[in-house]
């Protein structure tokens, strides 16, 4: 990660907050003191393909937005 790089400690100097899709590898092992919104993947997907089945349906989406609750994560 480049904070370490620059010797910048997380939780120490700077205080971080992602969002992160939830079991992603790409965060694995450096996540200590940071705090994650992470979102499910698959919920995404499965909202996605709800919505485009209606529209290839010829239906009208029923809201102008979905939303995805995410969970929040502290280490």
């Amino acid at each position: 990660m480049a904070f370490e790089e620059l010797g910048i400690h997380i939780g120490k100097d700077v205080q971080l907050v992602s969002l992160s899709n939830a079991d992603s590898p790409i965060l694995f092992g450096r996540t200590r003191n940071m705090t994650l919104l992470e979102m499910n993947s698959a919920d995404l997907i499965r909202s996605m393909f709800t919505l485009l089945e209606s529209l290839m349906n010829g239906e009208q989406p029923h809201e102008d937005s979905i939303y995805i609750q995410p969970r929040l994560r502290m280490e």
